[in-house]
C-alpha cells in the first residue's frame, strides 16, 4: 500500500501516495491514509476509507478536498494520537509464544477489515516458519506487538502464491461489491 498512488476519480491528475496506514487496533480495521501530497511544500493528508470510490492498481476519490488535515480529524484523533502498526510487528500467541513478525497482510477492500497476517520467523538471515493467521484469531494489537489465540492450528504459507505490493497482499472484492473490478 506504501507508495500507492491517490488519484481524481475524473481525470486520473494525482494528489499524493500513501505513505501510512491508520489502523483502528480495537477493530482490526483500517480508518483512513495518511497521504503524501504532490503540493511542492506538501504536508501529508488524512484519506478516510469511505471516501475512496475505486481501487484497482491505484486510489481513486472525487477530488482533492476528500483529503484532509491531520488536525481537523476529530473522529481519528485516538488512532493518530496513539498509531499502531500491523506490517512488521512482532506476533505472539496469548501464551507469550513468539511466532515472528508480520511481512504482509491483507484486508477486504468493501469493509477495510484485516483478513489474515502472513508473518514469518527469522533464524539467522533466512525466513523460516512462515504462518498465515487469520484476523479473527487476534486478540488484541498493541503498539509494540500483536497477540493471537493459543492453540491454533496454524497454516504453512507459500510466498508465491501472493501478489505483493511492498506490504499490501491484493484481495479483489466480491463482484456484487460497489468497488469491484472491472
Amino acid at each position: 500500500i506504501i507508495g500507492l498512488s491517490v488519484c481524481r476519480n475524473y481525470d486520473g491528475y494525482p494528489l499524493g501516495k500513501v505513505s501510512d496506514v491508520i489502523i483502528n487496533p480495537l477493530k482490526g480495521k483500517i480508518e483512513g491514509f495518511y497521504i503524501k501530497t504532490e503540493e511542492l511544500f506538501s504536508e501529508h493528508k488524512i484519506l478516510l476509507c469511505q471516501d475512496i470510490l475505486d481501487w484497482k492498481w491505484k486510489i481513486y476519490v472525487s477530488d482533492e478536498s476528500v483529503l484532509s488535515n491531520i488536525e481537523d480529524n476529530i473522529r481519528l484523533k485516538p488512532y493518530l494520537e496513539n498509531p499502531v502498526s500491523v506490517y512488521n510487528q512482532k506476533v505472539y500467541t496469548s501464551s507469550n509464544q513468539y511466532l515472528g513478525r508480520v511481512s504482509e497482510y491483507n484486508f477486504d477492500l468493501v469493509s477495510f477489515k484485516l483478513l489474515n497476517l502472513y508473518v514469518h520467523k527469522k533464524i539467522f538471515c533466512f525466513q523460516s516458519n512462515r504462518r498465515i493467521i487469520s484476523a479473527k484469531d487476534i486478540i488484541e494489537i498493541k503498539e509494540n506487538k500483536i497477540i493471537i489465540k493459543s492453540n491454533l492450528k496454524l497454516s504453512k504459507w507459500k510466498k508465491k502464491s501472493i501478489i505483493n505490493l511492498k506490504n499490501f497482499v491484493f484481495t479483489p472484492p466480491p463482484e456484487s461489491s460497489p468497488i469491484a473490478l472491472n
